[in-house]
């Protein structure tokens, strides 16, 4: 892993050294983002889990350059990688045949607004909210409850859930209605190093 960052970070700055060579970098924008993160131990955990939607798992790299925007900024704004795709059609004049999901992040990349109100996610048969106050992670059918108040443990050690039954509820309803009121279960198919292959539903 430490291998493949090395070696990521290598060709990019080569990229930029060699678009700053073809003098490109006053009229290029520039989108660094990624899908999801990894466990390396924290938790006691490795790989991508989806009951540990975790920090080191749900906060992603997200780059951005802008000739006309001073750099050296850090945000903690909430967005979603689709926002990247309406930021960058906007930022160039490109009009979209159909109008995208994203929102356009100009205002938060000059700092002049903080974000979305929560950002929601899933994976397999976990759904996960985030607010800028708490995270809550759980089943898709509203039960195994993990609630985290971020000021206070912003590593994710200590689970409240069991003292904020209220919250869960109203945090979980935000994932519902991202779903348009219901989360979609699809039919999944894994197939076993000797062969075998066993189906379930589950829930993205």
């Amino acid at each position: 892993y430490a291998g493949e960052v090395t070696m990521c970070d290598t060709w990019l700055g080569k990229l930029l050294d060699r678009m700053e060579e073809l003098d490109l970098m006053d009229r290029t924008l520039i989108f660094f983002v990624s899908d999801h993160g990894h466990s390396l131990g924290e938790h006691n955990l490795t790989g991508k889990i989806a009951y540990a939607m975790y920090p080191e798992l749900m906060d992603i790299p997200a780059l951005y350059y802008d000739p006309e925007v001073p750099g050296g900024r850090v945000s903690d704004s909430l967005v979603y990688n689709i926002d990247f795709v309406s930021t960058f059609t906007n930022r160039v004049g490109v009009q979209m045949p159909e109008p995208l999901e994203g929102i356009d992040l100009q205002a938060v990349l000059q700092g002049g607004s903080a974000g979305r109100p929560y950002v929601t996610s899933a994976f397999k048969d976990f759904v996960y909210v985030r607010t800028r106050e708490h995270v809550l992670i759980a089943h898709f059918r509203n039960t195994q409850h993990q609630l985290f108040d971020l000021k206070d443990d912003p590593t994710h050690d200590r689970n409240i859930a069991n003292d904020h039954r209220q919250l869960c509820e109203e945090l979980f309803a935000k994932a519902l209605k991202d779903a348009d009121g219901e989360l979609p279960v699809y039919e999944h198919e894994t197939t076993w190093a000797d062969g075998t292959k066993t189906a379930r539903r589950v829930q993205y």
